[in-house]
């Protein structure tokens, strides 16, 4: 059939407003004005138990403050800080440090303490390290006796390690004793809790998920996988809730790996629970 050039316009014109039907359709509701008109102040879809309703529009009242000069020239500079930990009232992040002719790398594994985000003091994690390696910091755990900084020695041996500091200033590292072997395994993570802490990690040959508990950070104490019900799993984090812990990871398929969550109300005579407030010590700015 031929169409004449006013069959053509009345096709196009029904393209047209066939495409706004749809648009109109599947165009998100604008948000409603609050009383004070300001159409930004969404009220949350899921109201879930547990969970702090934060700003609906990511970052609109943010603003960014760039730091100069964040440490003290009597510091060693920061190299780089990988992440940060809430200590309560302190901040603590963990990276590398400047520490020229220390060893063959020129620099270490360090803690960076601080009490408003601004000022910041250097804590190289050097103790029980010889002039020739270097520390590694994976991450820092905040528990009731202080702080717990895990990761490694590089590199003649290599070999896992952790350090304890009461005040996030002065750290000493720990003789690995028990159930852990620092020679066979990585940690994945460490938290407190109000009865001492609890490590995952994996073995460095097959990547065997395991948990252990310590009271004091130097003693650990192996978990069965299946009591734990962790077996065959790869672990990668873990949580502190006020009703137990959650551990994260995969478990291995027949072809692929499958996510897998995991929560733990009990771990013997282990006191599952936050941690208590600490105090500030004084040359924190």
């Amino acid at each position: 059939m031929k169409l004449n050039g006013r069959h053509l316009l009345a096709l196009v014109a029904l393209s047209i407003l066939a495409a706004l039907i749809a648009l109109l359709l599947i165009r998100p509701q604008a948000a409603a004005p609050t009383a004070d008109g300001d159409p930004t102040s969404i009220e949350p879809i899921h109201d879930v138990p547990g969970i702090p309703v934060v700003d609906p529009v990511p970052w609109a009242a943010v603003e960014w403050l760039s730091l100069e000069d964040p440490v003290s020239p009597d510091q060693p500079p920061i190299m780089r800080m990988d992440a940060m930990v809430d200590g309560g009232e302190l901040v603590l992040g963990w990276g590398r440090a400047s520490t020229p002719n220390r060893n063959q790398f020129n620099d270490m594994g360090a803690v960076f303490v601080s009490r408003d985000g601004r000022s910041w003091r250097t804590a190289l994690i050097e103790n029980g390290v010889d002039e020739v390696n270097t520390s590694e910091l994976n991450g820092v755990a905040v528990g009731p006796r202080g702080y717990l900084a895990y990761g490694g020695v590089c590199c003649e041996p290599e070999a896992r390690a952790l350090w304890h500091s009461t005040d996030g200033l002065e750290w000493v590292r720990l003789e690995i004793d028990g159930d852990l072997d620092p020679t066979d395994v990585y940690f994945a993570a460490i938290v407190g809790v109000e009865g001492g802490w609890v490590a995952i990690g994996n073995t460095i040959v097959g990547q065997q998920g395991q948990m252990w508990t310590s009271e004091d950070g130097s003693n650990w104490k192996l978990i069965d996988g299946d009591q734990a019900g962790l077996a065959s799993a790869t672990l990668s984090d873990l949580a502190v809730r006020p009703d137990g812990l959650v551990a994260v990871g995969t478990v291995d398929g027949q072809d692929v790996g499958h996510p897998c969550a995991q929560k733990l109300e009990d771990l013997g005579d282990l006191v599952l629970a936050h941690p208590p407030p600490r105090e500030l010590d004084d040359r924190v700015r």
